[in-house]
């Protein structure tokens, strides 16, 4: 799990730098802007693991910017991108699972639900790793 997750609009480098002052052990960037990618690079330390995970990649123009080619190049960087989901494409598969969970063959474990009010305190425990299941947040 994660210790300690750091949100922020803005450059984290220096928020990061006085937590870990020899930098961070793995990163997850989620927005990969030309800034976060800046910070990525300053912030993580020399046997750190980058993973670029941001859908927003194109939203910020980060790929054709050059600079993602140039971070992706870069060693223990890495990319995770979940693709978009279509009916054409996806709607067959995404029916059997849903088939399955309501004839009970899938069972997710659910560790607690939370109000949709409580929602930063099941913020906080998930950050402590206070749960072994999924966490629901319920708008009803």
């Amino acid at each position: 799990g994660m210790h300690k997750v750091l949100v922020s609009a803005d450059a984290v480098a220096d928020e990061v730098l006085k937590e870990w002052p020899d930098g961070a052990d793995g990163i997850v960037d989620t927005i990969v802007s030309e800034k976060t990618l800046g910070d990525d690079f300053e912030i993580r330390n020399d046997k750190a693991y980058l993973c670029l995970a941001g859908s927003l990649t194109e939203s910020y123009g980060t790929a054709k910017s050059g600079s993602f080619a140039n971070a992706m190049s870069q060693p223990r960087v890495d990319f995770y991108d979940s693709g978009t989901i279509s009916v054409e494409k996806d709607g067959a598969i995404i029916q059997e699972i849903v088939n399955r969970v309501e004839q009970g063959i899938y069972q997710p474990f659910i560790d607690q639900v939370f109000d949709f009010n409580d929602l930063v305190k099941a913020h906080e425990m998930m950050d402590q790793n206070a749960f072994a299941g999924k966490v629901v947040i319920s708008l009803v």
